[in-house]
């Protein structure tokens, strides 16, 4: 899971921040942003519980699976191409 905060809808409350500190973080603006993109298991409900209580819905969460650049590429190797999954 990465997560990405969007200054425009942040509004400085501070949830994210004073529950799970360990990836959000006050940037010069006195805005919330991520300090880890990618969230470490053991992190992943404490931010799941700050995306949730957003009152602004300010903060995106984007699954490995969600991922466009998160492809399995394999060879045919019948034909000496490139396949996409």
């Amino acid at each position: 899971m990465r997560v990405e905060v969007d200054q425009e809808k942040c509004i400085s409350c501070g949830y994210c921040v004073n529950h799970c500190g360990e990836i959000f973080d006050w940037n010069t603006e006195h805005k919330a942003e991520e300090e880890m993109g990618i969230v470490p298991k053991d992190f992943e409900d404490a931010a799941t519980d700050a995306i949730e209580h957003c009152p602004t819905d300010a903060i995106l969460a984007i699954n490995d699976a969600e991922d466009p650049w998160d492809v399995d590429t394999t060879r045919d190797q019948d034909q000496d191409s490139w396949i996409l999954d």
